[in-house]
């Protein structure tokens, strides 16, 4: 598992490019793009745990902040442990 337990990047880019735009007055401007990292692995996983668990509008649990919170410490702990069924089972 990676060093911080987050299962990586979940959409990285690896795209590396450099262009050069030419300015009205003749000389030429460098832009560079590098690869971006975006959301995690483990919040990619727990978004999609949330996503269903609050699928249900009307529920009351949706109202009450306290099983609010509750429900995000049980969407990542569903990530984790998805993370850790990933890295076992390559």
């Amino acid at each position: 598992m990676s060093e911080n337990r987050d299962g990586g990047p979940a959409f990285p880019t690896a795209m590396t490019a450099t262009t050069n735009n030419p300015v009205g007055d003749g000389r030429t401007l460098q832009t560079h793009y590098g690869s971006q990292a975006g959301m995690t692995l483990r919040d990619y996983f727990a978004a999609q745990a949330m996503a269903g668990c609050i699928s249900n509008y009307e529920s009351p649990i949706n109202r009450n902040p306290k099983m609010i919170k509750m429900m995000a410490e049980y969407c990542y702990s569903c990530a984790d442990y998805m993370i850790s069924a990933k890295e076992a089972n390559p």
